[in-house]
This record gives structure tokens, C-alpha cells and sequence, in this order.
């Protein structure tokens, strides 16, 4: 039987970037799902055609990286377990869907509790402020991220490790799940289709996809166009939301008023709940526009 995986060790960060842009990474499958916190299908698609903007990595990714022998040390001494790193730039492609690809952190060898086969192994960090999302297991999109990588080599478990707030260490196995797998499997198809014939999918609702937007449609063409049916009722539903808004403005305009005519002069403005006002005098500097000083309204809780 072939294996269900190819392994390529590439030299350079930039030959492993060059491969990775001819297909999906476990990173990016959820964001192909729509269960990313922090991107979309959209931005997959405009990276994957490649009109996205240059990639810098942030300094918390880049502390992550450097913390990932610390993380993998901890878990060895957790777990008894063997650890072996494949290579900062190897990638592992599914011979069934070869645009399925994963970059593994490490992969787990042996378990002295159990004989298993080897186990795809994601190490992450995250700030103490983060520690909810990591309160009943890993979060969501990590989750999806070690099942992609099962997906791509056919092993039937992984292990996630993460270093919260740089003093508090957590691990999970993670079992495979033929189930999502299938599924996921089935939206990665369609997406590369997608990209292959540089079809976009469809925005969601963030500020985010209207920038994205303007990348793949930088230019009009001077064509004119029918709309299906169906855009009725987008421009009906818009429209029906700009009016709400505009009215949802005005009373939030009229209030600020009523409130600021009620404080006058006065630097602070308590309601009998606790609840308390200030208009405080504030510089603009000027810029375009000659330089001012103007009053912000101010709405401040109780303490507890």
C-alpha cells in the first residue's frame, strides 16, 4: 500500500514559502472553514493567487517560535514521550489531495503508556490574557489545525502543547475524527477548485474582507452587468439597514446632546445608579485642518 503522505525538505525559508503557496496549510484550515478567528477563506484565496500583501510575521509569532524547544522540552518531561523534529522547513503533502499540505512542529515517536503509530505535534504560546480560550481544551481553530494535519498523513492522533502566559503549561491528545475529516476534505476540494480558476468565495462580514475585496477588483472595466434575482434582496435588506442606522445615529446623537446640555460647564456628572459623565477638553492637532480643541463626551461604570 503507498503511503498517504510525500515528505519534501525544502533549503530555504523561501523555497518552503514558494510550496506552500501551491496549496493549503494546516494553519490555514480554518480559515478556510470560516472558523478562524483572525482570517478568512477570502484571505486564504488571495494569498493562495497571489495579490496578497507581503507576510511579516508579528513579534508574538516570533517569540512562539523561539519558545517552540521550550515547549517540546516541557511535554518530554510531562509525558516520558519521544519527540523528533522533522525539519523547520519540511512539508508533508497528501497523496490523495496533493494541495493538502502541513508543516508539522514536531512529531511524537513513542508513548510509553500505549503502542501507537506516530502523532502530529503542535506546539503553541499564548499570552496570559488568553488563558480562557484555552480553559476547556484548545481552542476551535487549533483543533481543526492538527485534524487537517491528520488528514494530510493518515496518522490517527495528535498532541497539542501550550505555554500560557510564559508560566503555565498545558497538553491534549487529540484523536482523529474521520467524520470532520471527510468534511474538511470536501471544503479544501472546493476551495482549491476555487482558486484554480480564480473564482473567489464568498465575504463574510468583516472590514477585513471589504480591503480584500479592493485587491481582487482593484479597476472597473467599463462593462455593464445583469444581477441575479437574488440581488433584490441584497439591495433591499442594505438599504433597510443604512435607513436603521441613520435613525439608530440620530438617537445616539440626540442623547449625547441631552447629556452634554445636563453637565454644562460642569467637569463631572453622576446618575443615581453610579454611573457617571465627563466632558473633558481634549487637542486635535492640525493637520489638514487648523488645530482645535474640542470636548469629549465620556461614559464611565461604577467601581465595584
Amino acid at each position: 500500500m503507498s503511503e498517504a503522505y510525500t515528505v519534501t525538505q525544502c533549503k530555504s525559508e523561501e523555497e518552503w514559502l514558494e510550496l506552500r503557496s501551491t496549496g493549503i496549510g494546516a494553519s490555514e484550515a480554518a480559515a478556510v472553514l470560516g472558523e478562524s478567528p483572525w482570517s478568512g477563506p477570502l484571505d486564504v484565496y488571495v494569498r493562495k493567487v497571489g495579490i496578497a500583501d507581503g507576510f511579516s510575521p508579528t513579534e508574538a509569532m516570533e517569540w512562539g517560535h523561539r519558545l517552540e524547544p521550550v515547549v517540546a522540552e516541557k511535554y518530554r518531561e510531562e509525558t516520558g514521550r519521544i519527540v523528533e523534529d522533522p525539519g523547520e522547513w519540511t512539508v508533508y503533502k497528501n497523496t490523495e489531495q496533493p494541495y493538502a499540505m502541513a508543516t508539522l512542529d514536531r512529531i511524537v515517536t513513542y508513548r510509553p503508556d500505549i503502542s501507537r503509530g506516530p502523532g502530529a505535534f503542535e506546539l503553541k504560546t499564548a499570552g496570559a490574557a488568553r488563558a480562557d480560550d484555552w480553559a476547556e481544551g484548545p481552542p476551535r481553530h487549533y483543533w481543526i489545525q492538527v485534524q487537517h494535519q491528520l488528514a494530510v498523513t493518515g496518522w490517527s492522533w495528535g498532541s497539542i502543547a501550550v505555554l500560557i502566559g510564559g508560566n503555565k503549561f498545558l497538553w491534549q491528545d487529540i484523536e482523529r475524527d474521520d467524520e470532520f475529516i471527510a468534511h474538511l476534505k470536501t471544503k479544501l476540494a472546493d476551495f482549491w477548485q476555487r482558486v484554480q480558476e480564480h473564482d473567489p468565495p464568498p465575504p463574510d462580514d468583516t472590514k477585513r474582507s471589504a480591503k480584500l475585496l479592493q485587491k481582487i477588483y482593484p479597476q472597473d472595466t467599463g462593462e455593464i452587468i445583469d444581477l441575479a434575482g437574488e440581488a433584490i434582496g441584497w439591495d433591499e435588506e442594505l438599504w433597510q439597514v443604512k435607513a436603521e442606522i441613520l435613525l439608530l445615529d440620530a438617537r445616539k446623537i440626540h442623547y449625547e446632546n441631552i447629556l452634554k446640555a445636563a453637565i454644562g460647564s460642569a467637569t463631572k456628572a453622576v446618575l443615581p445608579n453610579g454611573v457617571f459623565y465627563t466632558w473633558p477638553v481634549s487637542e486635535r492637532a492640525g493637520y489638514e485642518v487648523k488645530a482645535c480643541t474640542v470636548r469629549t463626551l465620556r461614559r464611565h461604570k461604577p467601581k465595584s
